[in-house]
């Protein structure tokens, strides 16, 4: 077994779980869970390379949760398409059957516009 890294790998899982890992020991600390102190003791070096560690693994490990939360998102949207399309439709009758309509649905939505006022001669 061969492991490869590539530097967009790396920074990629590391940026997000360095905000986990900041977020996990800001609240450990406050919590007095963890002594924060107690750390001011071990050598920066290894300090330092226990947090970039910390840091990928916190992100490879929230990689998975996250792309859950995107299909359940993108599950819940695809779930209103046809309505939204069928709104889309009623309010502006003069796209029935144009091929846009298709599209994304978020380039369905429409800018409310206020009625238009009379033109004065």
């Amino acid at each position: 077994m061969s492991l490869s890294l590539g530097l967009f790998d790396v920074f990629t899982y590391m940026a997000p779980g360095s905000l986990y890992l900041s977020v996990l020991l800001f609240v450990t600390s406050r919590s007095h869970l963890v002594n924060l102190g107690s750390l001011k003791d071990m050598p920066s070096i290894v300090l330092l390379a226990g947090v970039q560690i910390a840091s990928y693994l916190l992100g490879w490990a929230a990689e998975p949760m996250a792309n859950v939360l995107i299909r359940t998102m993108h599950a819940r949207a695809a779930s209103n398409q046809a309505a939204a399309r069928q709104g889309f439709a009623s309010m502006v009758p003069s796209t029935a059957g144009r091929p846009f309509v298709h599209a994304d649905i978020y380039l369905l939505r429409p800018r409310r516009c206020t009625p238009r006022t009379r033109q004065r001669r």
